[in-house]
């Protein structure tokens, strides 16, 4: 009977144990994931700001892709068309940094293989350099600069949105529409 005791003693110590080493290392998952995300964010972040100090105009543009005829091989011919566009001047560019705020972030394992952007945020610098960035709200992810595609962070799905839709170049509401077919935001 003692030595039953011992070893229910020892089971429900090791049982306990594991439970509290399998939360400890999920903790630390979720901070080392968050710290490392967060700094990357704050660096595209920095770069985006960075950018706007040294920029001429900001363009916000919607594009749309078409699917076109097939290749004799089968695959499709994509159209890009520029469907609605507006140039943000000095004036506007704190609500362009202010749709990038700084935020806590978790990067995802599980992203989506859609990324095609139909929304571009192009700051375009004095010395005409252009800094690109490809926002696809369908899967909800964003380039900025030379960087990997990734989930839009939280809190700036809803700014980046709220960004173009207050400008008027999210859903053609009165825009520009100065595409056609073969505009492509992809092309420098």
């Amino acid at each position: 009977m003692a030595l039953d005791t011992v070893l229910g003693k020892i089971a429900r110590w090791c049982v306990r144990a594991a439970a509290i080493t399998i939360v400890a290392l999920i903790l630390l998952f979720i901070g080392l994931n968050t710290s490392i995300s967060t700094t990357l964010l704050y660096h595209e972040r920095a770069s985006i700001l960075d950018a706007l100090k040294n920029a001429q105009s900001v363009d916000l543009d919607h594009y749309d892709h078409k699917r076109g005829d097939l290749n004799a091989d089968g695959t499709g011919i994509i159209y890009t068309i520029a469907i609605g566009h507006k140039e943000l001047g000095p004036a506007d560019f704190d609500k362009v940094a202010a749709a990038f705020p700084l935020r806590l972030a978790f990067l995802s394992f599980m992203s989506p293989n859609c990324f095609v952007p139909h929304h571009w945020i192009t700051i375009n610098e004095k010395d005409g350099t252009k800094f690109k960035i490809p926002v696809c709200f369908t899967c909800g992810m964003i380039k900025v600069a030379d960087r990997e595609e990734h989930n839009l962070p939280w809190g700036w799905t809803s700014s980046v949105r709220r960004l173009f839709d207050n400008a008027g170049a999210l859903h053609n509401k009165g825009l520009q529409s100065p595409g056609s077919p073969g505009d492509d935001p992809y092309r420098e």
